[in-house]
């Protein structure tokens, strides 16, 4: 019996293994002198949909982009500041720093002594901002549904008469344009930002938050669900001032997109 039970066992096993389909490889020989490394490019943050590979390989300065077949889709090139080197790629994504579908990519730049720069490309090489002398950037979504990076900086002062360095640490935060997919979303988060001052009987303040560059239509109703007024908003601002005070006592609903909220006139 144990003897077939061991058998059943290898048996599941080498199935499993046979289950797994090896797609490709991608292999370099390297040294520390060369930084070469293969991404995932993801459609906003990991994890989440993959869209693409790349390759970065600082001999040539370039970043090799692939098909999610393993073809080959382009080559991009960077350039260095002078004296510095490719020293990583961080979110290689596609709808993270802006919404429109090309590949973008930070790349870190480092030289002999550990003087750091940090830049944003395209996948047609073009540089769409310089963060500095960073050395690092770290992106999250923020409770208002927003995507942001944070970046890390220390540049580096040299002190001839003590020859000593010091370091000056900073922290920046970048709102970017990339809009978060529902699933990274907090919930219903809108829901919890509050009419104010709640109840009115002059004028009310409507909270909303839209992603940038986006518009939407504001529509007020009674607790009946008749349409009483529409107001056009949009991202540049948070929140409208409604006048109540033509408005009879009463509870009342204000909803944008899928968004909808109550407030009361006393």
């Amino acid at each position: 019996m144990k003897k077939q039970i061991l058998v059943l066992l290898v048996s599941f096993c080498l199935f499993n293994l046979n289950a797994q389909t090896l797609e490709h490889t991608y292999s370099v020989q390297s040294d520390t002198s060369i930084t070469y490394t293969v991404s995932e490019v993801y459609e906003t943050i990991s994890p989440g949909k993959v869209s693409n590979y790349c390759i970065v390989d600082s001999r040539n300065n370039t970043v090799k982009i692939y098909n999610l077949d393993h073809s080959f889709y382009k080559t991009v090139s960077v350039s260095p500041p002078a004296g510095y080197k490719i020293q990583n790629i961080l979110n290689p994504s596609k709808y993270l720093f802006d919404n429109d579908p090309d590949i973008e990519f930070l790349v870190t730049f480092n030289d002999a002594n550990s003087h750091f720069v940090m830049k944003l490309y395209d996948e047609n090489g073009t540089v769409v901002y310089n963060f500095g002398a960073c050395y690092f950037g770290y992106v999250f979504v923020d409770t208002n549904n927003k995507f942001k990076l944070r970046t890390y900086a220390y540049p580096m002062i040299w002190h001839p008469a003590t020859s000593t360095y010091t370091y000056d640490y900073t922290n920046s935060y970048y709102l970017l344009d990339g809009t978060v997919p529902a699933s990274f979303r907090s919930a219903k988060i809108e829901d919890k930002v509050y009419p104010y001052p709640n109840p009115s009987n002059t004028i009310i303040n409507l909270p909303y938050n839209l992603n940038p560059g986006e518009t939407a239509v504001m529509s007020i109703y009674n607790v009946s669900g008749l349409l009483l007024d529409r107001k056009t908003i949009d991202s540049n601002f948070h929140s409208i001032l409604l006048d109540v005070s033509s408005y009879q006592k009463g509870v009342y609903l204000y909803q944008y997109n899928d968004i909808s909220s109550s407030f009361i006139v006393n």
